[in-house]
């Protein structure tokens, strides 16, 4: 089997959770390919497939810990090997991404939680009605301040402004 297929055969094992998860890491990926025109899809294939294959703490160098071994079992190509774990354990929130690949990576992972399965994974639902709007620009303010390519700001902006009408619905129906 190629290491394409390998490594999403290995993700769809491993995950479950339908926001997080195989979904999530599916997510990313057609997230992170609107990003940009120039990348290696090898690298950002494994990295967006890989990148949550481990949480426990500390998450993204953990996670880079299993993708190693999974990239070696596999067969992918030893030249992109540390592109992918750098990659991977750049990707959280404070990392420090220093390529392309690991740019999509990290833009598309955050960008990922500001949309409406943000809004579902960790629901305004159960947010005390006064604190949505705050939770709303602290979104915002992340967009502008994390996220490090211009077409992700720009995706991320849409992104919120359908989940700010989602919960304009939401706050309508409920009288708030």
């Amino acid at each position: 089997m190629a290491p394409r297929s390998e490594i999403e055969k290995y993700a769809r094992e491993r995950f479950g959770h339908p926001s997080g998860g195989l979904s999530h890491t599916e997510r990313v990926y057609k997230l992170a390919l609107r990003l940009s025109e120039d990348y290696d899809d090898e690298i950002l294939h494994a990295a967006c497939f890989l990148h949550d294959i481990n949480l426990d703490k500390p998450h993204p160098k953990k996670a880079a810990e299993e993708a190693k071994k999974v990239l070696s079992e596999c067969g992918f190509p030893k030249e992109k090997r540390d592109a992918v774990i750098h990659a991977i354990d750049e990707h959280g929130f404070y990392g420090n991404p220093d390529s392309k690949e690991a740019f999509m990576l990290f833009d598309a992972d955050q960008m990922d939680s500001m949309g409406l399965t943000g809004f579902i994974q960790f629901s305004e639902f159960d947010s005390d009605p006064a604190e949505i709007d705050n939770i709303l620009k602290k979104i915002e303010m992340e967009a502008h301040s994390i996220l490090r390519l211009s077409k992700s700001k720009k995706i991320a902006l849409k992104k919120i402004e359908d989940r700010k009408a989602i919960i304009a619905m939401m706050k309508e129906e409920l009288g708030i």
